[in-house]
């Protein structure tokens, strides 16, 4: 429902604001992806493979952030033993650590990283 939701709001970005050349290019690359990976959540049901692309959906959805700014703050976080102890990252508008990757199992397992 979700990613849904992500690809809703992606139909609703106003392109003309994205003036510069340069902008407008990484816009289409990262919305491209974006897109993506949010389809992808959207049409499958087993969430090691909704994880798998959220990993994904997450590393451009920050890349937009830190590219493009954000009318709030957020809050980027890690945790370490995601993706078979590779690590990987997601975005949040709260302090507080709800782990994506591990669910009820590890809820609070993460720090925060960055925040924008």
């Amino acid at each position: 429902a979700a990613a849904k939701k992500v690809l809703s709001a992606l139909e609703h970005v106003d392109m003309k604001q994205l003036t510069d050349k340069k902008a407008h290019g990484h816009w289409m690359t990262i919305s491209k992806e974006i897109s993506n990976s949010a389809n992808s959540i959207s049409k499958i049901s087993d969430i090691k493979a909704q994880r798998d692309h959220f990993k994904h959906l997450s590393a451009h959805l920050s890349k937009g952030v830190k590219l493009f700014g954000v009318d709030q703050k957020i809050y980027e976080q890690f945790c370490p033993m995601a993706d078979n102890n590779k690590g990987a990252y997601w975005l949040s508008t709260t302090k507080e650590i709800k782990n994506p990757y591990f669910g009820e199992a590890m809820l609070t397992c993460g720090e925060i990283t960055d925040e924008m």
